[in-house]
């Protein structure tokens, strides 16, 4: 999901952005592991991952509360997006086929398609800025991800490698006044593992990565929709 604020490139590139008068601090060691991890990402042919998702946030209330969400992604680059998602709403399907993006809510039997654009980073701007959906870790998969954390966070520390989930890794961590946003990026392969945000609110998010595929072979009719037989289109 893309989560971070989004103050630059259409108003909401990544999660990363922004300017502050302060000094800023940046260890050239973990600029390197971010820089490496984009460029393992930006080699990727296609992928499949899955990403558990844990989000605290107020309620109505004003009472903290914990949602958990489960992704299962598969993308083939440049045009070719499928995600299940299960969680605090459901279970819902995207697909997106280069020239439309759909959805389908299997707990109201309900499905709706939207025109999109002609690439995978093109449709996940537009679908959020336009109809506020949200795609699992997109930020992962910008271009600009090294320059966007630059930009937004005032100091970016290499806190160098441990073990997470029995996975190795190295971690590094970017601050501001306002968060904390921590990256596991796995050691052999460059690639995520998890991303923490630590807000002053209080507010939290927390996705893990596991069941990396790389460059693996997708059939064309995965990332094709097809109304259910007896579903509904919604309005």
């Amino acid at each position: 999901m893309r989560i971070l604020p989004k103050l630059l490139l259409l108003g909401l590139s990544l999660w990363l952005f922004g300017c502050n008068n302060q000094q800023k601090e940046y260890d050239s060691r973990a600029v390197q592991k971010l820089d490496n991890l984009v460029q393992t990402i930006g080699d990727l042919h296609s992928c499949s991952y899955t990403l558990h998702v844990l989000k605290s946030k107020k309620d109505e209330s004003g009472e903290f509360e914990t949602i958990s969400n489960e992704h299962d992604v598969y993308m083939r680059g440049p045009d070719k997006m499928y995600i299940y998602s299960n969680g605090a709403l459901g279970r819902i399907a995207y697909w997106y086929d280069g020239d439309s993006l759909s959805y389908f809510s299997f707990d109201n039997n309900k499905y709706k398609s939207y025109k999109a654009p002609g690439n995978i980073l093109s449709t996940i701007d537009t679908i959020h800025q336009i109809y506020h959906v949200d795609f699992p870790a997109a930020d992962f998969f910008y271009p600009t991800l090294t320059d966007d954390i630059l930009n937004y966070y005032d100091e970016l520390t290499y806190l160098g490698e441990t073990e997470d989930e029995g996975i190795n890794t190295v971690l590094i961590e970017a601050s501001n006044q306002d968060e904390i946003l921590s990256i596991w990026i796995e050691n052999e392969t460059n690639l995520p593992h998890r991303l923490v945000i630590e807000s002053k609110s209080g507010e939290n998010y927390d996705a893990l990565f596991s069941n990396w595929r790389l460059n693996p072979e997708f059939n064309d009719q995965m990332f094709l929709f097809s109304p259910p037989e007896g579903s509904i289109k919604a309005e």
